[in-house]
């Protein structure tokens, strides 16, 4: 009875030990979720600051290029008006024509 025992005993202490085991194994792995949850988040929220950031970059280069472009433009718009009287009220009626083009256009619509 004693080796009966003795051996219920070894079997109940072996239970004991793949339990622990599993549960162990179960830790582990939480902790490895856990561990990438918070790299996943960190990824996330650093994501979000580059976008901001790269957002008003972009915005403030746009916004310079844009109005660079613009001058250059409006230069060449004085520069061309310039040149002469004749030159300044061609571009007039010219410029008044195309307007007037593009309201209707917008008025049909």
């Amino acid at each position: 009875m004693s080796t009966a025992k003795l051996t219920f005993a070894s079997i109940l202490g072996l239970v004991t030990v793949a339990a622990n085991a599993a549960t162990q194994a179960v830790n582990v792995a939480a902790n490895g979720i856990d561990m990438l949850d918070n790299t996943v988040d960190q990824m996330k929220q650093k994501q979000r600051h580059e976008n901001a950031v790269d957002l008003v970059f972009s915005n403030d280069q746009y916004t310079a290029s844009a109005s660079k472009a613009d001058a250059e433009f409006m230069l060449n718009i004085n520069e061309f008006r310039s040149k002469s009287k004749l030159h300044e009220e061609m571009f007039d009626k010219s410029l008044a024509r195309v307007q007037s083009a593009l309201a209707a256009k917008a008025k049909a619509a």
